[in-house]
């Protein structure tokens, strides 16, 4: 029941409970993507920009589903703040940049030691 925040939160307790943290992201598409090249990546370009926007309205919906769903189940919780925090584009955006910089940083060292070692 997508209405249910009890149900929401048990799904993603599922994923922290192994160490799993899921970034939810609701991806606009295209009608159709029999264009060309050109015109199919101004296109993709121009979902890209109205991402966040287009998240946001969706997850305000199901906020006003969930808040009239609780109106008949009272008892049923609201979202996990812990969830909602990781809902967007945007966020999961920022959040696999510091995981690829990290992975750079880390590793830096062993390439540059491996380049070394390839250029002597």
């Amino acid at each position: 029941d997508a209405r249910s925040g009890s149900k929401a939160n048990k799904f993603f307790t599922e994923y922290h409970d192994v160490g799993i943290y899921p970034y939810l992201t609701i991806t606009p598409t295209l009608e159709r993507e029999d264009l060309n090249a050109d015109e199919l990546f101004v296109k993709r370009q121009d979902l890209i920009r109205e991402a966040s926007s287009y998240e946001d309205a969706k997850f305000q919906a199901w906020l006003e589903t969930h808040a009239r769903y609780r109106e008949t189940d009272p008892q049923d919780p609201i979202l996990e703040a812990e969830v909602s925090s990781r809902i967007g584009f945007r966020v999961a955006k920022e959040k696999m940049r510091e995981v690829m910089l990290l992975d750079t940083a880390t590793r830096l060292p062993e390439v540059l030691q491996a380049l070394r070692k390839e250029f002597s």
